[in-house]
């Protein structure tokens, strides 16, 4: 050809030219690329391809090669069957496990690409739709550039868990099982998976492009670990969901954690009016720290922790930018009794993935054999100006405690005292506790009482947060 030609006319392949007969421009005066679909038939099939212009290597550096390729090519790396549709009326695609698949949606390389898969069947329980062009566009550079290029992102669809899945004895720790949106204890008590899990559940699923000369390869798989993990240290059922029309909502119960993902991957970004909270000390509104991402949790105390299918809460749920590592404003609920309760809500980097930590600031465990009380009072405005009392069952019993303001130096701090049930009605000396005093061991003594409490404060190996036990002393300190 001549390097001065401003553009050359190719034949796609034979059979289109027996069909239609039609040609396409490729500009080929420099190096470039661009994508075309055109018609096969008189059905409005089409061929969706690339071409991409590149100066050949040396010696052949005055030479321009171009390369056609097809444009997408869809694989299933699932255990089930997957449908795949999209916004631009191409025909819904059919994969089995394993197998790959040519697509050629309708549509120019200028028109956004919004794919959704279901794993239940053609016609129903399709996933939110994604832009492929978006994902694509994560990739960060130029996509038709000669080295391979990759890019992912997760999201929730619905699935189903059939016979032969649960069948398998390693069924429970492969990426089927773990990829479900189900609670699971911290602490290894709900190991086994019953087979009453039998049908439809959310679970995630990775879209993953490898872009190599313009050529892109979508896979569709189970993921590795998942973007998020949501930890409830709390004593309630939680409700959470994404701030999206039609987002599934989902109940963890305490001590449980559970993987997470985006339901849509549209921009929800939404005002949170002009309500002034105290965030680090500083003042700041709600939709100034919600109005730099599109993507928000909703968390809420469940007011049925029976019923699984019944997500009211008790109060409004509260909005939380969890895709940013820090600690957030807390969680302000109501309890059973109607008792106002604060939690700390912390995003944390943890294995790969974000965990979303919502823990309170002390738990204060009471691991002797006689019931207690406690009462915390607020130090940055003396002794007993707030005093919370509460009782502490025995032989493991617990109560989580936050500070309701800050010393002049601005750490948090509570004045600690207790009491046994049914013993003396003298509190014990108060104990100023705070985070600087991770690692102490020390003794409460009650007056009146032969008996004395060792008590020991640590930091939780998951959140964090305080842990205060008191145990039965052993040992007097003091003859």
């Amino acid at each position: 050809h001549s390097r001065n030609a401003a553009s050359i006319h190719g034949r796609v392949n034979r059979e289109m030219r027996k069909v239609i007969g039609r040609f396409f421009d490729m500009p080929v005066e420099k190096a470039g690329g661009g994508v075309a679909s055109l018609p096969v038939n008189a059905h409005d099939q089409e061929y969706c391809f690339c071409y991409i212009v590149q100066q050949a290597p040396w010696p052949f550096y005055r030479t321009l090669v171009v390369q056609l390729t097809r444009r997408y090519t869809l694989v299933n790396h699932k255990a089930h069957t997957i449908w795949l549709c999209d916004n631009l009326g191409t025909p819904v695609i059919e994969m089995q496990p394993g197998q790959s698949a040519a697509y050629h949606p309708h549509s120019s390389d200028s028109e956004d690409i919004l794919l959704s898969i279901s794993e239940i069947g053609p016609l129903e329980d399709f996933s939110s739709p994604f832009s492929l062009n978006d994902l694509l566009g994560s990739i960060g550079r130029d996509e038709r550039s000669a080295e391979a290029q990759t890019g992912r992102l997760q999201m929730m669809q619905r699935v189903i868990i059939q016979e032969s899945d649960i069948d398998d004895s390693d069924f429970v720790d492969s990426p089927q099982c773990k990829a479900l949106i189900r609670s699971k204890s911290l602490h290894g008590e709900d190991t086994a998976f019953s087979g009453s899990f039998l049908g439809k559940h959310w679970g995630l699923v990775v879209a993953g492009t490898i872009v190599d000369s313009g050529a892109v390869v979508l896979r569709f798989a189970e993921p590795e670990k998942p973007p998020f993990r949501i930890v409830n240290r709390t004593q309630n059922v939680l409700t959470l969901r994404q701030d999206h029309p039609g987002a599934p909502a989902f109940k963890l119960p305490s001590e449980h954690c559970m993987p997470f993902a985006w339901f849509s991957q549209e921009d929800q970004r939404q005002e949170a009016g002009n309500k002034i909270i105290c965030l680090k000390g500083k003042e700041t509104s709600e939709a100034e720290e919600l109005k730099a991402s599109g993507h928000v949790l909703l968390l809420g105390v469940a007011l049925d922790e029976e019923k699984n299918d019944n997500y009211e809460t008790r109060g409004p749920l509260k909005p939380f930018d969890i895709t940013q590592v820090k600690v957030h404003r807390d969680l302000e609920v109501l309890s059973r009794q109607g008792q106002r309760e604060l939690y700390r809500v912390a995003t944390l980097v943890h294995h790969g993935s974000l965990e979303v930590h919502i823990h309170p600031w002390i738990r204060v465990t009471n691991s002797t054999s006689s019931e207690i009380d406690i009462r915390a009072s607020n130090t940055s405005s003396g002794p007993a100006v707030h005093d919370e009392r509460r009782g502490v069952p025995a032989y493991g019993g617990f109560v989580d405690i936050f500070p309701l303001g800050r010393t002049a130096d601005g750490e948090e701090t509570i004045q600690f005292q207790m009491r046994k049930v049914g013993g003396s009605i003298t509190w014990t000396q108060p104990l100023r506790i705070s985070k600087s005093m991770v690692g102490y061991r020390g003794y409460l003594r009650h007056l009146g009482d032969s008996e004395t409490t060792e008590c020991a404060l640590s930091a939780d190996e998951h959140s964090g947060f305080l842990q205060f036990r008191l145990t039965q002393c052993a040992e007097e300190p003091y003859v």
